[in-house]
């Protein structure tokens, strides 16, 4: 994908400090940069979109193509990290370079002058997530709530939404530094063995172990030692005794694309065993699943259904680039026809959907 741009304005932010690495200076600020480019395509300025990024992100590249007919980027880094200051100038070459380490979320929102000021805001990571839901707040742009973000990166409070909300899991309690034996012992009563110790905010199985019995979480307590950060203690979920040994994991990964509250589910991601202490080995797609599971599948909707029927044949992608239009919903109600038995509302309710969604909206 590719794209000319015309009337390009080049622009110097005016502060600047510096980071000492060896011998070598670093500034991972805004720096000599494109902005405020044009699409000659449309004569329109391109939305600038800011992009929360770090290590084990979506590729630069790939995230750099995905925006090339669509926005210019401004990356937000964390320069005290060594990898960060590795790819800064990388980074500065598809677009303005913020480091935000140590700042708040108020300070950020100023470091975004008029000039960078952008019209989106996305990350990858679970790191800063809230500090960037209040510099969305701030600047009113579409991004998590604070509640949403918090629940995001916090695995007692994520685990506590999800229950009020229905949700069946294992039982789950935060493990203090400061906790005695006693509140320990109520503790693993409640989780039971063999159990899941994990940090209360972490990504990327860190410090993450099975735990057998309350001897054996005593000894990883005492190795990961007394400055360690609040942990959880959770209930394991046990393998499907009944499923197979084979090449694969006994799990799949729903992926799913929340947009102004509406849930799209697009694929499922099969995996490979894990490695020690929960570590993923690769995935594929589609996932390869038993025709048990396939058949006692229940879905929320009917597009879920449908997303989930062409996944498991291979055929989910194309069909469903740029969302659900007439064609599809035609789609549908031809699988709906195979499939009756997935349709949980009387048949003339969903024809009169389906008919109310294949009309043409008209433009004001």
């Amino acid at each position: 994908m590719s794209s000319i741009w015309c009337e390009t304005c080049f622009v110097v932010a005016a502060r600047s400090t510096g980071y000492q690495s060896g011998e070598r200076q670093f500034n991972a600020n805004i720096r000599v940069v494109a902005t405020g480019t044009i699409d000659s395509s449309s004569g329109q300025k391109r939305p600038l979109v800011a992009v929360g990024y770090g290590p084990r992100c979506v590729p630069v590249m790939q995230l750099t193509e995905a925006a090339a007919d669509v926005c210019d980027l401004l990356w937000m880094i964390d320069g005290s990290i060594v990898e960060m200051r590795q790819m800064a100038d990388l980074l500065n070459h598809f677009g303005p370079v913020l480091d935000v380490n140590g700042l708040e979320a108020d300070q950020i929102v100023e470091r975004l002058s008029s000039d960078y000021r952008p019209d989106g805001l996305a990350t990858y990571l679970d790191a800063n997530m809230t500090t960037y839901a209040k510099v969305a707040a701030a600047l009113q742009l579409p991004f998590h709530s604070l509640e949403t973000a918090e629940a995001l990166t916090d695995k007692a409070r994520q685990r506590q939404v999800l229950a009020e909300a229905g949700v069946p899991g294992p039982s789950c309690h935060v493990v203090t530094p400061e906790q005695n034996e006693g509140d320990l012992a109520a503790i693993e009563s409640d989780v039971g063995w063999p159990a899941v110790l994990k940090p209360r905010s972490a990504q990327g199985s860190r410090y993450t172990f099975l735990v057998r019995d309350a001897g054996h979480l005593n000894e990883l307590l005492g190795a990961l030692g007394p400055t360690r950060p609040d942990m959880v203690l959770e209930g394991y979920i046990g393998d499907d005794p009944q499923r197979d040994a084979g090449p694969y994991a006994d799990y799949v990964s729903v992926e799913t694309v929340v947009s102004t509250g509406v849930i799209s589910h697009l694929a499922l991601t099969g995996r490979f065993p894990m490695a020690e202490n929960f570590r993923e080995t690769g995935f594929f797609i589609p996932a390869a699943l038993a025709e048990d599971a396939i058949s006692n599948a229940e879905f929320t909707n009917l597009q879920d259904a449908f997303n989930f029927e062409l996944n498991k044949t291979g055929a989910n992608g194309g069909q469903f680039e740029g969302g659900w239009n007439a064609a599809k919903y035609a789609a549908l109600a031809q699988w709906i026809d195979a499939h009756p038995e997935k349709l949980k509302m009387p048949r003339a309710e969903f024809d009169a959907i389906l008919a109310r969604k294949q009309t043409p909206r008209r433009t004001p």
